[in-house]
C-alpha cells in the first residue's frame, strides 16, 4: 500500500488554495479579535469579584481554542481543528451553565471549590510520604517505559496542602464543602454538585443545546480519540493506484464547516457573556454580529 506521491506531507499548497485558506483563517481571526475586546471590557469592570473568575477564564480559554483553529487553518492542518472546536464546545456548555439561573454565584463557587478539591487530590498523590504516593509508584513500576522513573514529588507540599485547605475552608464555600464531603466520589464534575448534570451530555441538555452535543461533541469524537482514520482518507488516484490523503489536504467542505461552527459558537458565547456580565456593550456586539453575518452570506 503505497501513496503514489511518496510524500505524506505537502507544505507547498497551490496559491489559489492558500488564498482561500488565508481568507478563512482571517475570518476566524476576526472572531478572536472581538473576543479579546470582550476580555478587555470585562477587566475594566470595577465590581469584579473572585466569583467572576470561572466565567472570565472559561471564555478566555474558549477564545484561545478558536485562535488555535485560525492558526491551523492557515497551514491547512484541518483535522486537528476538530479537537480544538470540541474543547471550545465544552467551554460553551460550561459558560451557559454558569450563567443559567445562578443569581447567587453558587455554580461559580462550585467550580472554584472543585478546582481546589482536585488540586488536593493531586497533592495527596505526590506527597512522597503518603499511601497515595505508594500507589503512584506501583503504577510507574508497571509501565514498560517509566518503570525506572521515580514519580515526581511536589516541592513544599505541606504549604500547598495548607493553602488548599485554607481556601476550601472559607465561609462562602461552607455549603459547597458540606456537599462534597457528603457525596464524595458521586460528584465527578463541578457541575454535578447539588443534583446537577452527571455527564457532559446531560449538561448539554440542561442548557438546551443537545443538537450541538450530537453534531460536534459526539460527531468529532473519532477525531479527538484518534479513530477517525479511514473515512475520507483513502481512495484510488487518477493512475488507478491506492492512495492515502495528504496530511494537509485542504478539504473545502470541512474548512467551511469548521469556520461556520466556530462562528456559531462565538455567537452563543459572546451574546450570553455580554448579556450577563457587560450588558452596556450589547450594541457593540450587535454591530459586530451583523457585519459578520453579512460576510457569511457573501
Amino acid at each position: 500500500m503505497k501513496n503514489p506521491s511518496n510524500n505524506p506531507l505537502n507544505r507547498s499548497l497551490d496559491s489559489e488554495i492558500q488564498e482561500v485558506l488565508s481568507a478563512y483563517s482571517s475570518f476566524i481571526e476576526e472572531m478572536v479579535n472581538f473576543g479579546c475586546k470582550i476580555l478587555e471590557w470585562d477587566m475594566e469592570r470595577t465590581n469584579l469579584v473572585e466569583e467572576d473568575l470561572p466565567a472570565h477564564l472559561f471564555i478566555r480559554n474558549f477564545i484561545g481554542e478558536i485562535d488555535g483553529i485560525s492558526i491551523l487553518m492557515q497551514k491547512s492542518s484541518i483535522e486537528p481543528c476538530k479537537n480544538l472546536l470540541r474543547t471550545a464546545l465544552e467551554n460553551v456548555f460550561y459558560l451557559e451553565y454558569l450563567h443559567k439561573d445562578d443569581n447567587d454565584n453558587r455554580r461559580a463557587l462550585c467550580f472554584l471549590f472543585w478546582n481546589s478539591w482536585q488540586k488536593s487530590k493531586l497533592i495527596k498523590k505526590h506527597n512522597g510520604k503518603s499511601e497515595h504516593y505508594n500507589t503512584i509508584k506501583q503504577t510507574f513500576n508497571s509501565d514498560r517505559i517509566l518503570k525506572e522513573t521515580t514519580p515526581p514529588v511536589i516541592p513544599d507540599i505541606e504549604k500547598h496542602r495548607e493553602d488548599a485547605e485554607n481556601f476550601q475552608s472559607q465561609e462562602k464555600f461552607k455549603l459547597i464543602k458540606d456537599e462534597f464531603l457528603e457525596k464524595g466520589k458521586k460528584i465527578k464534575y463541578w457541575y454535578s454538585a447539588f443534583d446537577g448534570p452527571k455527564s457532559i451530555e446531560l449538561l448539554a441538555k440542561n442548557v438546551e443545546l443537545p443538537a450541538l452535543y450530537e453534531v460536534l461533541y459526539r460527531g468529532y469524537s473519532g477525531s479527538v480519540h484518534g479513530t477517525n482514520i479511514i473515512s475520507g482518507r483513502i481512495g484510488i488516484n487518477t493512475l488507478g493506484h491506492f492512495s492515502v490523503q495528504n496530511l494537509r489536504f485542504p478539504n473545502l467542505n470541512e474548512i467551511h464547516s469548521i469556520t461556520l461552527n466556530s462562528f456559531n459558537l462565538c455567537n452563543i458565547v459572546y451574546s450570553t457573556y455580554i448579556s450577563s456580565k457587560i450588558p452596556e456593550r450589547r450594541d457593540d456586539y450587535i454591530s459586530w454580529y451583523n457585519s459578520f453575518k453579512t460576510l457569511i452570506i457573501e
